[in-house]
């Protein structure tokens, strides 16, 4: 029964006949249950085909005809919009997947560029611990040639042993006079607590009364502004071999400081690095010093005696005024060398070259 009350296919010229013999045989009853469940069909375009089936094979009956028709005009209608729901679907699904994709492709891109990143550190810090490692061997070879050391001869010390150090990131050592308990000969080490020692901090020992002599350690190369500022009973520097400056008032206001040994590696005397070191005698400057900053010398009331490497290139505004005792300069290169130098004024001995309190001996390492 439900292969006739169901066909695919429009009625055909029998389907009058057909009708009748259902109403015939059925009755009226049944054929309205059958025409109301056709009116109650579900919205899709395949209920309303079959449901226009049902109502033409009952064609006759009231008007099942014209309205299997329009089920047929809905159902084409559902079918083009079933079409476009699954067009639309499909492309929210293309589009789900692409944005996976994309997704997916993201947390690669971020793996590979946390993994760079890494790689690239790992790599800078390697570039940066040789770099390190090649600059200390070519410091060792520089200082191999001035002053021999073996790694033996590394002056290592360690917290315990020397509690009154303390270093910073950067290899810079300073001074906790609160802590020290020694007789004021103080070396500075090559290596503290594991660390490098590479400069003298800022104000690192200034103001220590306890400190009368200083060694100190040969791979260091700056000695940093004010370090041993006002140090009153520092008597004795040894300057380390591999030192290239002394910063600004290094030394000031050290009024006890009579002896300075320096390096031949030293270009740069800053301002005031020796201002106020009162009981200074005998200052001999080494051959490879270009360089003497403003006041680097000032109110050096007892120098004497005064040794220039013919390498000076600059000596600067009263960067020897207030040194009355100062009587003699020995001078490495000629008049005419110094005369090509550049003196500011107000510079005690060099103001004038021809001066009766103050005689210049040239060329004193050849007699």
């Amino acid at each position: 029964m439900s292969d006739k009350i169901i066909p695919d296919n429009e009625p055909d010229k029998n389907e009058t006949q057909e009708s009748g013999n259902l109403l015939s045989l059925y009755g009226s009853e049944f054929l309205e249950n059958i025409y109301s469940r056709a009116l109650e069909c579900e919205h899709t375009s395949e209920s309303y085909r079959k449901n226009a089936g049902v109502l033409r094979s009952i064609s006759g009956y009231r008007d099942s005809s014209a309205l299997a028709k329009k089920y047929d005009e809905i159902a084409d209608q559902l079918e083009k919009e079933e079409e476009i729901e699954k067009k639309r679907l499909a492309e929210l699904e293309k589009i789900e997947l692409e944005e996976k994709q994309k997704k997916k492709d993201a947390r690669q891109i971020r793996f590979y560029t946390v993994g760079i990143i890494v790689l690239s550190v790992l790599l800078v810090i390697l570039i940066c611990y040789n770099t390190f490692l090649g600059d200390l061997i070519k410091k060792r070879a520089v200082l191999d040639e001035i002053y021999p050391l073996t790694y033996d001869d590394l002056t290592v010390f360690t917290k315990k042993q020397a509690p009154w150090f303390k270093i910073n990131e950067f290899g810079e050592i300073s001074f906790d006079k609160d802590k020290y308990e020694g007789d004021g000969n103080i070396v500075i080490p090559d290596v503290f607590d594991n660390t490098l020692v590479t400069a003298v901090a800022d104000v690192g020992f200034a103001y220590s009364d306890c400190i009368k002599t200083v060694v100190i350690s040969d791979l260091i190369e700056e000695i940093n502004e004010e370090a041993f500022a006002y140090c009153k009973n520092l008597e004795s520097v040894t300057l380390p071999a591999s030192a290239v400056q002394i910063s600004s008032h290094a030394f000031h206001g050290c009024s006890s400081l009579k002896s300075v040994e320096f390096p031949d590696t030293m270009v740069r005397i800053c301002k005031g690095a020796f201002s106020g070191c009162s009981a200074l005698e005998t200052v001999r400057l080494p051959d490879s010093l270009e360089y003497i900053e403003e006041y680097a010398f000032q109110n050096c009331t007892s120098i004497s005696t005064l040794y220039l490497g013919e390498r000076v290139k600059e000596i600067n505004v009263r960067a020897f005024s207030n040194c009355p005792m100062l009587n003699t300069v020995y001078y490495a290169g000629s008049k005419e060398d110094l005369e090509r130098v550049d003196i500011d004024l107000d510079n005690g001995p060099f103001d004038e070259l021809e001066s009766e309190n103050v005689n210049i001996v040239y060329n004193y390492l050849s007699k």
